[in-house]
């Protein structure tokens, strides 16, 4: 199951991080999620620079969270952004997203539903049968026309 949600990322008004937003590319910068170290109840929205420096550029709002974790679970969902933009209004930068929740709990798998083996048997009978009255037909058959 997947559910679709469209928001402003919290916690960007800070100097560092109106410098890193405003520097986002979204055809180039490629945004992930990760739960806060500080705070797992938050989770922090992060861009990975050359040299594999991990910089948070902001939080998904708790409302969201909550309401995701209402429809999955706290274990159950994987949460994706695969669009965004960077905006600016009042002299602030922001980024409006675009996240994907998905459910990452395992799909029961419905078990085969077997025939009863006295039904099998009646059905291998019911062939046995048949066959040796088609047998018996053709060879009164046959003896007919000698």
């Amino acid at each position: 199951m997947t559910e679709f949600y469209s928001i402003t990322l919290e916690d960007v008004d800070n100097t560092q991080t109106q410098a890193l937003v405003k520097g986002l590319d979204p055809k180039k910068d490629i945004l992930f999620t990760a739960l806060s170290l500080d705070n797992p109840d938050r989770i922090e929205v992060q861009l990975i620079e050359p040299i594999n420096t991990v910089r948070t550029v902001g939080l998904i709002p708790s409302d969201i969270i909550e309401q995701v974790r209402e429809e999955y679970g706290t274990e159950n969902v994987k949460l994706d952004i695969f669009n965004y933009s960077v905006t600016f209004d009042n002299g602030v930068y922001g980024v409006e997203a675009d996240i994907r929740a998905t459910s990452t709990a395992a799909v029961p798998v419905e078990k085969e539903k077997k025939l009863p083996l006295i039904f099998v048997i009646c059905i291998g009978a019911a062939t046995a049968v048949l066959t040796a009255v088609l047998v018996v037909l053709k060879l009164i058959n046959k003896a007919k026309k000698r």
